[in-house]
């Protein structure tokens, strides 16, 4: 009867440990479409994992009491988050390594507490300490993670996230030589309680890295598009004083033309007539596709463009109506042209083609610009050439995580000489 209600009690305790871990996840992620159910879905991977757990504690492991039950542990709630949780895997994955770090420790914790009041306590009142002290620390562990939670908004850098394996790393080294030291169980305990204050300190201390680094990137990209809305205004007010200045020359230039015209000078009128229009018609040019933002880049760009001697196309088949922030579409659109005119100043005869269309429910932009190499065999992870790498733009890593952001998707190819930066993001 006692072996039954321990088996009972230790079921209960894991179904509870994975339902707070399944409801961490929730909170700090949030939902995708397919988990509408998720209490319903919470329980039942929560009943599994607890069911497994008993399996596993009875019939598969002898040694290690530390690592009873933390393997399946892991592969539910990973399990979990794959199929029915939003975010990027890597940052999902540290949450759950880290939250399972301090499963094993508050697990064997509770286990050598018990090993030094063994005495005084009988299965059912250790079963019920147990399962208090257990609840209590991972609800602490729970509160702890989503008072620092890491900003996921914009991806780090994948070496952020390795980071973070320190913890299981030095965890089960620890362990390991723990076990085999013969140490008390007094002693075990209090390192243990060490190890689980020195995780928390960490990871506090990665979560503040870790949005340092979101807040640089959101302090660029308004930086981004604070300057490109000055430039913007100055290039409208230096097109407006150029028109002034035109009007008040318009009569001397038709006085001019209405001479050759007497002359019969017909190849000098349109010479002459060609090279007015040319001069002025980039004063006169201005994008309109129906975003601000995305207006302001293009004629920016294309300003740029024409002042480094680079033909620069525009095709507008759609009007830019998305529900993306303007200073995200500003730093994914001059990202993406900054890097045409990068590669645009190394080939002989340069070209750049912005084409804007819609296809279904989605809006595509495509950036291309002809190159004279393979830029995705020379340079796969397409990063900067400049100097000033730590103040130019904010990197693909980051354009791609807001593209995705949005549901989005950014790919690239080569055809044709030409290399194409794909946009394709849902109304």
């Amino acid at each position: 009867m006692v072996e039954v209600i321990v088996i009972i009690g230790t079921f209960f305790n894991h179904f509870v440990n994975i339902c707070i871990a399944l409801m961490l996840m929730i909170k700090l992620f949030g939902i995708n479409e397919r988990n509408k159910h998720y209490i319903i879905n919470t329980i039942v991977f929560s009943l599994i994992g607890a069911f497994l757990t008993i399996i596993e504690l009875r019939y598969m492991w002898n040694d290690y009491i530390y690592l009873h039950g933390v393997d399946i542990f892991i592969f539910v709630t990973i399990g979990f988050c794959v199929l029915f949780i939003k975010g990027n895997f890597f940052s999902k994955f540290s949450i759950v390594i880290l939250f399972s770090c301090s499963f094993v420790i508050i697990f064997d914790l509770s286990f050598y507490l018990y090993k030094v009041t063994e005495p005084s306590l009988q299965p059912i009142s250790y079963l019920v300490s147990n399962f208090v002290i257990t609840t209590l620390l991972l609800v602490l562990t729970e509160y702890i993670i989503q008072k620092h939670k890491i900003k996921t908004q914009y991806n780090p850098p994948f070496y952020y996230w390795s980071i973070l394996m320190i913890i299981p790393i030095l965890n089960f080294c620890v362990l390991l030589i723990l076990e085999h030291a013969g140490i008390t169980s007094n002693i075990f305990a209090s390192m243990l309680m060490a190890m689980f204050i020195i995780n928390i300190v960490f990871y506090i201390t990665y979560s503040n890295i870790v949005n340092d680094y979101e807040d640089k990137v959101l302090y660029l990209m308004n930086t981004q598009y604070l300057q490109l809305q000055v430039q913007n205004y100055e290039e409208i007010k230096k097109a407006y004083n150029a028109l002034n200045g035109f009007r008040h020359d318009l009569k001397n230039h038709i006085l001019c033309m209405q001479i050759m015209l007497e002359k019969q000078q017909f190849e000098e009128v349109q010479h002459y007539f060609s090279e007015l229009a040319m001069d002025k018609a980039m004063m006169l040019s201005t994008v309109k596709c129906g975003n601000h933002a995305a207006d302001a880049v293009l004629s920016f760009k294309s300003a740029l463009a024409y002042s480094e001697k680079i033909p620069f196309h525009i095709q507008i088949s759609a009007s830019v109506d998305i529900k993306m922030k303007d200073f995200e579409l500003c730093a994914v659109l001059s990202n993406l042209l900054d890097n045409a005119m990068e590669a645009s100043y190394n080939v002989d005869e340069p070209h750049i083609k912005v084409k804007i269309t819609s296809l279904r429910d989605c809006l595509i932009f495509l950036i291309s610009n002809k190159t004279s190499e393979n830029i995705l065999e020379n340079n796969p992870n397409l990063k900067t050439t400049k100097k000033d790498k730590e103040n130019h733009g904010v990197g693909i890593s980051v354009v791609d995580s807001i593209i995705k952001q949005y549901g989005g998707q950014l790919s690239f190819y080569m055809e044709k000489g030409y290399f194409h930066a794909n946009v394709v993001l849902p109304k």
